[in-house]
């Protein structure tokens, strides 16, 4: 990648990125080297690289690293056999305790290639447990850092406190009353000192260390503890002495142990340098490409600019078919051709650079070097035109590009007469084919849409132009030969009509034909794919009404069948009931005969009451759970109009009056389903909680194990979008809170109906699109309403 075609690209831009997730200087200096791999081999091994560190961040978060110091040179330094400093041999422990750290966090996690690096690493526990004991902070070296340093610093201690007790007794002892300032003691210049009134100075016997201002005190080290600071001067020295000899142990481990330390450091910057790369994938919501041989073509799929936040970018496709070298993009200014070719060869870098790209992962990319000319780049110290600038780039393009390579070409042949221009245009579109090189380029010239237009080697594809809006939709649609617009933008902002006319004069009646047939053929095939949008909605509607219908009527039919079986055991029990009451009742009327106080009569009379009962019983088992079954009470026919609320028994629900035919029937409203049923069938509206109650239980009995997920993916829109009503229906007949739409992201045609479809549904809360470890933009995550 040469230095103009990276400024075009604006590649540095992805590198600054990336070295701001670096944590350590070394990783920072990979990134900001960045730069495209030479075979399919590396590129794809950096990509599984960035791959591990993805799945690392989603499901751990990033490695223990931290922010480490380069220690290449404080260990040649340890080498060479010169005394580190406490400072030195910490920046050394920081790096054995990331490694040490790195291998606790990972654990047994699979994560087959970048867990090579994790097992290389050798946190060398013998010298970490070294220098964790001996080295305290930068300025302080532990006392158990060695038996000896122990020792010395107990007698400084020790003597300290002699010192101090042997002065505190001279400064409160009467003898030396009259001749101190204040009876204490002070510290100047590290030494014990009492402060004499300068009168009394052959009073107390010592050594004279500082003075006060005015020069009345003196402050004196007593004769009494000389002895003893001299002690524990040569205490420190000892000490010095001692804390040397540690720091010259652990420089020499350290030097003996370089290679693997280094090696540390290396295998610890490369692992940070991985985790940028995981960090700023998911941080552009990217995804991983395929890399393919030379000669397969390019397919980046949903693409957008990295510049560009995920949620406001418009996603194009990018696609040269296996066989066809060139797209020829036109369309106006600022309608995002230069967007297009900057991302397109920018993702393309960052792929072969092993950086996940902003598309989908069905993104193909085959294995090139990229050469770009985008923008004025003329330069002013060499007194060169644009369109000279323009040509010296593409003289070094086409000098430079091989067999499989890309280019990218902004405004093909602009800056000079559009004739001459348009011709040079051509000219390179055919060499770049001839020498097999992919190219993507943009133009206005009419002459080189027609030539796109009419080769069949060529991809032609212009960018959309709202013209009721005069702006840019920003989307690519192939097939077609864009228009500048100037005409429609002047004409909208009423520029007067002679000029325009004046204007359209000019052109040639060949290039109208040309332009104008382009574009109505663009506009036939728009209404064309929008009625077959529409037919295809009509159709799903009907389909889906019989859907809903034919499930009602089996509905129906369940729930008759279980009123008429429950109704029919009740009296089967009712019956039995009877049976065991009236035999009893026999038994005693046998006993009654029998007795002396027998009266025929009575007998029959309660023998036919008995009978009586029976039979009433009989029949009111056979009728009470219809009645228990819907025991609202019926609309009157007087409150049977438009607009009334009813509760219609057989569905459980509450719906609302549509309209009324001349035989009485009222088409009623349930919940979005329409159904004719006769007036006496409606009864006055149930309360809410009593209704979903029943709403639960009927819910329960048609669905009782409806799918949390649906998979459309390879259907076509129509049986997509059929399977999709029939799995919301029974989602949220089933009391579903949320499920999972699988529809893939290829060019988002699935993916765009199933979210107009929700959109449209009152029993849908809120949907989203998947994240990344729930399946990314190929998921729609749907939350019904309570």
């Amino acid at each position: 990648m040469d230095n103009h075609t990276k400024k075009c690209l604006q590649f540095d831009s992805i590198t600054e990125k990336l070295a701001k997730r670096c944590s350590f200087s070394l990783s920072k200096k990979k990134a900001n080297i960045l730069r495209p791999l030479g075979n399919i081999y590396e590129i794809n091994k950096a990509l599984s690289e960035t791959e591990d560190a993805v799945k690392l961040l989603n499901l751990k978060g990033r490695l223990p690293i931290g922010y480490l110091e380069d220690v290449s040179e404080t260990v040649g330094y340890a080498k060479k056999q010169r005394i580190l400093m406490p400072a030195e041999i910490l920046a050394v422990k920081s790096v054995l305790t990331a490694a040490k750290e790195v291998i606790g966090f990972t654990g047994d996690m699979s994560l087959p290639n970048i867990g090579g690096y994790i097992e290389l690493l050798d946190p060398l526990a013998g010298l970490y447990k070294v220098i964790d004991k001996a080295i305290l902070s930068e300025d302080k070296i532990a006392d158990n850092a060695s038996g000896k340093l122990a020792d010395i610093r107990k007698m400084i201690v020790r003597e300290e406190g002699r010192r101090a007790g042997v002065i505190r007794e001279l400064a409160v002892s009467s003898r030396l009353a009259g001749a101190l300032r204040e009876q204490s003691f002070t510290v100047k210049n590290s030494k014990y000192v009492l402060p004499v009134k300068k009168d009394y100075r052959a009073v107390v016997k010592g050594q004279i260390v500082a003075g006060s201002a005015s020069g009345e005190t003196l402050f004196i080290e007593p004769v009494q503890i000389l002895e003893i600071s001299s002690k524990i001067d040569e205490l420190f020295v000892e000490e010095e002495n001692e804390i040397r000899n540690i720091l010259k142990a652990i420089t020499a481990d350290i030097g003996a142990n370089s290679d693997v330390i280094l090696n540390n450091q290396e295998l610890l910057s490369k692992l940070d340098f991985f985790m940028a790369k995981g960090r700023l994938a998911l941080d552009l919501n990217a995804e991983k490409p395929t890399i393919t041989e030379n000669g397969e073509g390019i397919s980046l799929v949903n693409a957008w600019h990295p510049e560009i936040e995920y949620d406001i970018a418009v996603k194009n496709d990018v696609k040269l078919p296996k066989g066809r070298r060139s797209l020829v993009i036109t369309g106006p200014n600022t309608g995002g051709k230069t967007v297009i070719l900057k991302a397109t060869g920018l993702l393309v870098l960052m792929a072969l650079s092993g950086l996940f790209i902003t598309a989908d992962s069905a993104s193909v990319i085959p294995v090139m070097r990229v050469f770009a000319d985008i923008g004025d780049e003329q330069s002013i110290a060499q007194s060169l035109s644009t369109f000279s600038a323009h040509l010296k780039a593409l003289k070094k393009i086409t000098d430079d590009a091989k067999d499989g390579d890309l280019v990218i070409i902004d405004e093909i042949g602009a800056g000079t007469d559009p004739i001459e221009g348009a011709s040079l245009g051509i000219a390179i579109i055919k060499y770049l084919q001839k020498k097999n090189i992919f190219s993507l380029v943009s133009t206005h010239y009419t002459e080189v849409k027609k030539f796109a237009i009419t080769d069949e080697s060529i991809v032609s594809a212009a960018m959309e132009f709202d013209e009721r809006e005069l702006l840019p939709t920003y989307e690519l649609r192939y097939g077609s030969a864009g228009k500048s617009n100037a005409f429609a933008i002047a004409g909208r902002i009423n520029l007067n009509k002679d000029i325009i006319d004046d204007a359209m004069a000019l052109i040639t009646s060949n290039e109208m034909e040309f332009t104008d047939a382009i574009d109505n053929l663009y506009k036939e095939e728009k209404e064309a794919r929008e009625h077959r949008e529409e037919a295809l909605m009509i159709k799903l509607e009907l389909k889906k009404k019989k859907e809903v219908l034919s499930r009602l009527e089996n509905t129906v039919k369940a729930e008759k069948t279980k009123i008429i079986e429950e109704a029919k055991e009740e009296a089967r029990e009712i019956i039995a009931e009877a049976r065991e009451a009236a035999g009893e009742t026999k038994k005693n009327l046998k006993r009654l005969k029998r007795s002396q106080e027998f009266n025929s009569r009575e007998y029959a009379d309660a023998v036919g009451k008995l009978r009586s009962a029976s039979e009433s019983i009989y029949s009111r088992g056979l009728e009470e759970p219809l009645s228990k079954s819907i025991s609202q009470e019926h609309m009157a026919e007087a409150e049977l109009k438009s607009g009334a609320l009813v509760y219609v028994a057989k569905l459980s629900k509450n719906g609302r009056i549509v309209d009324i035919d001349s035989k009485g029937r009222c088409l009623v409203d349930v919940d979005g389903l329409k159904v004719r049923l006769p007036g006496e069938s409606l009864f006055k509206p149930k309360k809410e909680e009593t209704q979903r109650k029943k709403r639960r239980r009927d819910a329960e009995l048609i669905i009782n194990d409806a799918p949390s997920e649906l998979n459309i993916i390879g259907l076509d829109s129509y049986d997509a979008m059929y399977e999709l009503d029939k799995f919301l229906d029974s989602a949220r007949l089933a009391g579903k809170s949320e499920v999972r739409i699988v529809h893939g992201k290829g060019r988002g045609i699935l993916m765009n109906l199933v979210r107009t479809t929700l959109s449209k549904c009152n029993f849908v809360y809120k949907y989203r699109p998947g994240l990344l470890n729930e399946g990314g933009e190929g998921v729609t995550i749907v939350s019904f309403k309570k």
